[in-house]
């Protein structure tokens, strides 16, 4: 008997060799499945972003010279009338004080013509001399006053030529830009500095079309503005350089009206408030929005699996085998949006995606 059962054994195993006996294998596996469902998502768009001042000031200088004092630096916060620069005053000076001794002269002159007049006048009074003497008098004293007026004018003059020696900030602001250094030559309408108003920074970027589509649909159906929509807008975010997330919200405030037709966007313009200054005109950053999208396909990131040329996920057919479908999707991070290849109702392996083979059955 034990001989006959080990024929039997034998016999199975040439059997098994030569494939003339299916002897099934099971083998057990253990994955989490998801059944395919919509939802609503709020999905963070960026934007690529330049930042400038609420306002934003070219400073020049109005005189001639060379800059002997530099008062301020680059990121600097400045009052409306600060020192920013100092021109050579000495010519300038010079001036002012050739224009004061002209007035201390013309002022003489007119003590002398008045003295002249009134003579004239005490004499004409007493038929001594004639009117037209005494007219050629007052003329002369007339004529003595207009040349102190002249020669106040020419001190005012010369005095406002010396304060352009003192360049000055004619706004609160942070000095974004500074192209002139101690010494140098500088002439009327020259670039010094730039400084920005800086309490609030506006970002501009360009928007996809579709964004603008969405709001002015919405302004249409509601029979309202642009202005009134973007005022309902949920509030933006910025990120900066460093990928750090600035700490104040901001709103989207103006749109251009109209779609570049070779990139397919529209000029947007957001703003962002800046008590703290950390913001500066020049910087760069994104602006996150958060678009709100409707019953879309949301999956974990480890349903999926990316080969060289697609992305796939293992769909659970009827029969509880695991077959691979090529799948559209956006990437949100930990998640995954799903624009094509699947549909509510579908089951597909969750976890563990990279290790399930085409065919492999799953048990759930």
């Amino acid at each position: 008997m034990k001989q006959t059962k080990q024929w039997i054994a034998v016999a199975v195993a040439c059997l098994a060799m030569t494939g003339c006996i299916d002897i099934p294998q099971e083998k057990k596996t253990s994955f989490e499945t998801l059944e395919i469902k919509t939802q609503d998502l709020e999905v963070p768009v960026k934007y690529s972003c330049t930042m400038e001042g609420q306002k934003e000031v070219t400073i020049t200088p109005q005189t001639s010279g060379n800059i002997t004092a530099v008062l301020v630096q680059l990121g600097q916060h400045v009052r409306k009338g600060q020192p920013l620069f100092r021109i050579d005053p000495r010519q300038a000076q010079a001036t002012v004080d050739n224009a004061a001794a002209n007035v201390q002269a013309a002022k003489a002159s007119l003590n002398t013509a008045e003295l002249e007049m009134n003579s004239k006048k005490n004499l004409f009074d007493k038929n001594i001399v004639s009117s037209y003497v005494y007219e050629a008098a007052r003329n002369a004293y007339n004529q003595a006053k207009a040349n102190v007026a002249q020669a106040e004018a020419a001190l005012n003059h010369a005095r406002l030529e010396l304060s352009y020696c003192t360049v000055t900030s004619p706004i609160n602001g942070i000095v974004g830009s500074r192209t002139v250094e101690l010494g140098e030559l500088v002439q009327p309408g020259m670039e010094m500095a730039r400084v920005s108003e800086a309490s609030t920074i506006k970002a501009k970027f360009s928007a996809s079309e579709d964004l603008f589509i969405e709001v002015k649909t919405e302004a249409e159906r509601l029979g309202s503005t642009m202005s009134e929509e973007l005022k309902k807008m949920n509030d933006v975010s910025l990120e900066l350089k460093n990928g750090t997330v600035y700490q104040h919200k901001g709103r989207i405030v103006r749109w251009s009206g109209v779609i570049d037709t070779q990139t397919g966007t529209v000029e947007v313009q957001a703003e962002f408030p800046n008590p703290e200054g950390t913001l500066t005109s020049g910087n760069m950053g994104k602006v996150v929005y958060p678009y709100q999208v409707k019953d879309v396909i949301v999956i974990p990131t480890s349903a999926i699996v990316r080969q060289l040329d697609k992305t796939i996920v293992w769909k659970v057919e009827a029969d509880s085998c695991a077959h691979s479908t090529s799948v559209k999707t956006h990437d949100l991070g930990q998640q995954v949006v799903v624009l094509e290849g699947l549909k509510v109702g579908d089951k597909i392996v969750a976890n563990g995606a990279s290790n399930v083979t085409d065919g492999q059955k799953v048990i759930y």
